[in-house]
């Protein structure tokens, strides 16, 4: 009797001291906790190739020069000064202006694009007091652009460089006043620019 009181007493023990998953349930009411994801919505890159068109110049002037204007005469006339132009095709000089406006750029840009021109010649002095060309159009005059549409180009040409400039009205009768005018001359450029107002 004594050892079957010993062995209820270690069943007993066994089952007490046991190990068991303890009960578990759902709550229904309890909240499921959130969750979210982000997601970046992107657009592929867009590229700005510089600006939206190249100038060009263009013209037939190879040379230029100032010669006397007679040829087999003493009078006056014989020793004025007169400009001449040497072109490359024999025709009379000109400039041209071009802009070729870069592909997907649409003519609306000219609503906000200002291009002008100057012509001029620089590195001169004063002879006898006065200038020796005149500027006969001082300011930067704004361009009207002519449509090419077989090269798909747009164009300004000046065919009369008188409207521009002018060679005043200048005799030299002697070497030593040729002398004086070539000192005054110096080194004369004739310059040609075109803008869009926009400075690098």
């Amino acid at each position: 009797m004594k050892k079957l009181s010993v062995l209820i007493a270690l069943v007993l023990c066994v089952t007490i001291g046991g190990v068991y998953a303890a009960w578990t349930y759902t709550n229904p009411d309890a909240d499921i906790t959130d969750r979210h994801f982000n997601q970046l919505i992107t657009i592929s890159a867009a590229t700005q190739e510089g600006a939206a068109g190249e100038y060009a110049i263009e013209t037939n002037i190879t040379g230029m020069s100032i010669d006397q204007k007679g040829t087999n005469s003493e009078s006056v006339d014989f020793h004025k000064a007169v400009l001449n132009y040497t072109t490359s095709d024999g025709e009379t000089p000109y400039i041209k202006f071009t802009l070729k406006l870069k592909e997907n750029t649409g003519s609306d840009i000219f609503s906000t694009l200002d291009s002008t021109y100057s012509i001029a010649v620089i590195g001169t002095q004063n002879y006898n007091g006065d200038p020796i060309f005149s500027d006969n159009n001082p300011n930067t005059e704004e361009i009207v652009w002519v449509y090419d549409d077989a090269n798909d180009i747009y164009y300004y040409e000046i065919t009369d460089m008188a409207t521009e400039f002018t060679l005043n009205d200048i005799v030299l009768p002697s070497k030593a006043d040729h002398t004086a005018f070539t000192t005054a001359l110096g080194n004369a450029v004739l310059e040609v620019k075109i803008s869009d107002g926009i400075t690098a």
